[in-house]
């Protein structure tokens, strides 16, 4: 007891038979500080990630040149035999992570790490000389109206066409996450005044708006039976709410079968034909902000760019003493 005085302050590991359990008291730790669901969850995923790696690797503790290894094992474990995380149920085992993704990853880690020094479990931060990722933002490239109705047409000759086409429809028009879209419950929504209650990032709740075509593809959905307001609006084939991977797998498969190329056929794609639709058409980026849930113009300024873009394009084909002054020339 004396020795473990003595050298707790500078302790900059944690054995790995305590991980664990120290883990475990975070999850409910944050639990206690009211995170939401989505958040614990995504917690427990990173964690348990970690675990895994580490007991993967035999070694007894946890400090800066295992998580070192842990991060750089992000960046390429797709290239191992059996993938990333060894799961063979997981289709995208083989595929490089996204720059975003392993920020993730780093982010609820370091927040990890810092309640253990907090909790007076570590003296040092093991995570706080971990080199930070470098997130270049995705491309903003959205679908073309084209490519919207295409994926639109196939949806309605698909598997679950109603559930699909109506998913699709709520995704183009309000531009919900995919995480937002698959945690509607019936009584989320009100078809009669076409809008819906949403819990985004950090559990907070937005109301998001609709129009009639939205409202009529999800009573044509709707109106098979199911009236209680916790189901899921958007269920799966067993009955539950269909998860984020799902959609992106529908979203994925729709485009191949509407033969869409030069786009990436997924649900954030439409969250962004979404935005840049809304702000072509006239709205304004402090509404699509409020809409789109973002906690800053950040976002929104880069959809308001592209779409400035598209409309100096549209003046100098279009403009009107251009076009005066060709024909005052004939």
């Amino acid at each position: 007891m004396q020795n473990w005085q003595l050298t707790s302050p500078t302790r900059d590991f944690v054995p790995i038979d305590e991980l664990d359990r120290h883990v475990s008291c975070w999850l409910l730790d944050c639990e206690i500080s009211s995170h939401s669901p989505a958040t614990i969850a995504l917690r427990r995923l990173v964690t348990g990630k970690l675990l895994w790696f580490l007991k993967e690797q035999g070694v007894q503790e946890c400090g800066t040149n295992e998580l070192r290894a842990f991060m750089a094992y992000l960046t390429r474990g797709h290239r191992d035999a059996d993938g990333r995380f060894g799961n063979a149920k997981n289709v995208n085992r083989f595929k490089a992570p996204k720059p975003g993704t392993i920020a993730t990853y780093r982010r609820h880690l370091c927040t990890f790490f810092r309640w253990l020094v907090k909790d007076g479990q570590l003296g040092v931060d093991p995570m706080a000389r971990v080199g930070a990722v470098v997130d270049r933002p995705d491309e903003v490239q959205p679908f073309t109206d084209d490519q919207a109705n295409a994926l639109l047409n196939a949806a309605k000759e698909s598997k679950l066409g109603p559930r699909n086409y109506a998913a699709l429809l709520m995704l183009f028009d309000t531009g919900l996450r995919a995480s937002e879209l698959c945690g509607l419950t019936i009584g989320d929504l009100d078809l009669s005044q076409r809008t819906a209650t949403v819990e985004g990032k950090g559990g907070k709740r937005r109301q998001v708006c609709f129009g009639a075509a939205v409202a009529r593809a999800l009573w044509a959905y709707l109106k098979t039976g199911r009236r209680d307001s916790s189901e899921p609006v958007f269920a799966s084939e067993r009955g539950g709410h269909l998860t984020t991977n799902a959609l992106y797998h529908i979203v994925e498969r729709l485009g191949e079968e509407a033969g869409i190329t030069g786009v990436r056929c997924s649900p954030h794609t439409a969250r962004h034909y979404a935005a840049i639709s809304f702000l072509r058409a006239g709205g304004n980026t402090f509404t699509l902000q409020k809409m789109h849930g973002h906690t800053d113009l950040k976002q929104t300024r880069r959809y308001s760019q592209i779409a400035d873009a598209d409309v100096a394009t549209q003046h100098r084909m279009y403009s009107p003493v251009e076009r005066l002054m060709k024909k005052g020339a004939k």
